[in-house]
Order: structure tokens, then C-alpha cells, then sequence
């Protein structure tokens, strides 16, 4: 693989997947879109939390100037009780799924693309679609993108996250004839994979994020 990796080099974003806490996470996005009240997701941590960023009055959503995004973000990204950071952290799988060297610089459209279903087994790789999809493209647009050149993806919680591990892992799928990276899907998936056991060490969710 490595005479594509120049191709891409500085024109695709840099991809990461981030610890969040998926039940704030749901909620939080449940408020922006009006469907739950601001009250109900507003307990001791998630006040404590604004107030350290410098809010003063966290009273209701109209009081924050943030835009829908960096709220998102600030009140659900997951530090660790060991200082760990919000970004998971995998090793050399970090590099390897950031950029990913074909089309849109991501392994998860290059997943998606070039996946097949092994024989007639099709419910792993539908679910293995099904999550990825949920990655890329879950997040309302008003909230995906924030301050900084903050750019928000998608996510998935907990279960989710162990149900694309075990989708994967099962090896109920097989890579296209004609894919275009000699063991391109297997290398994708090797990488996701590791940031997945991350998260499930670490007991968060995850959210896909895009940099410039």
C-alpha cells in the first residue's frame, strides 16, 4: 500500500475517533433538537463541567453563546479519571485510520464500499454497514460543525460499539475481487478494530471526527 500514500498526502481530512459518554451524548443532542428539556441532562458533573470553561450562567441553552457543536462536544467528550484525553488512543492504528489512502482518506468508506458478504451470510456485514453508516453520518447537520474548524461525524454508544467488533471479527465477510488496495479492506479493519478495543477498554463511546 505504501505507493498510494502520497496520493492523498494534505488533501483529505484526518480522521480520529474520540471517548465520549454516550448517554449525555443522546440527551444532549435530544435538547438541541428541542425534543428533551436543557433541566433534565443539567446534573453536578455536566454543571460543573461548563462552569470550569468559564460559563458562568448555564441556566438554559439560550444562556451559552457556543454554537450547537462546541457544546456537543465540550459537555460529552470523556476524560479519563487517569487524565486520559478525549482522543483514544491505539498505537500506530491512530496514523492508519486518520488517513486512510484511497478516495475520501477514510477506512470506513473504503469499508463500505468493498465489503462483501461471505456465501449467504449477509446480517454481520449488514450490521458492520449499519454502524458504519451510524459513524459518518449520525449527527444532525445544525450540530456537526463548531468553532475551530470542529467537524463531528457520527457515534456510536457502548453496545453498538461491541456489536461492530463482533460484526467484524466474525470474518463473515470477505473483501471485493477487484478492490483496489492489495488487503486494503483487512488493513481498515485492523485499525478500526484496535480504536474499537480502546474504547471498550476505556467503557465509552465513540465519535468520529474529521481535522483540516
Amino acid at each position: 500500500m505504501d505507493e498510494h500514500e502520497d496520493l492523498l498526502a494534505g488533501t483529505s481530512p484526518f480522521l480520529t475517533l474520540d471517548a465520549i459518554n454516550p448517554i449525555r451524548f443522546s440527551r444532549m443532542v435530544a435538547v438541541l433538537e428541542g425534543s428533551q428539556k436543557w433541566s433534565e441532562i443539567m446534573d453536578d458533573d455536566l454543571q460543573a463541567r461548563l462552569r470550569s470553561q468559564g460559563l458562568e450562567d448555564i441556566s438554559n441553552r439560550d444562556a451559552i453563546p457556543w454554537d450547537d457543536a462546541t457544546l456537543l462536544f465540550t459537555a460529552c467528550a470523556a476524560v479519563g479519571e487517569r487524565g486520559e484525553g478525549a482522543k483514544l488512543q491505539a498505537g500506530i492504528s491512530n496514523d492508519r485510520f486518520g488517513r486512510f489512502p484511497y478516495g475520501d482518506g477514510s477506512p470506513l468508506s473504503y469499508l463500505a464500499q468493498w465489503m462483501r458478504p461471505l456465501g449467504k451470510e449477509r446480517n454481520s456485514l449488514q450490521t458492520i454497514l449499519s454502524h458504519i453508516d451510524s459513524l459518518q453520518n449520525r449527527i444532525p447537520e445544525p450540530m456537526k460543525r463548531g468553532l475551530g474548524g470542529l467537524e463531528m461525524r457520527g457515534w456510536l454508544d457502548g453496545d453498538e460499539i461491541k456489536q461492530l467488533r463482533i460484526a467484524i471479527t466474525s470474518r463473515r465477510w470477505t473483501p471485493a475481487a477487484d478492490e483496489p488496495l492489495d488487503g486494503g479492506c483487512h488493513d481498515a479493519a485492523k485499525h478500526l478494530l484496535a480504536l474499537l478495543r480502546a474504547a471498550e477498554k476505556r467503557r465509552v463511546g465513540v465519535l468520529l471526527r474529521a481535522h483540516g
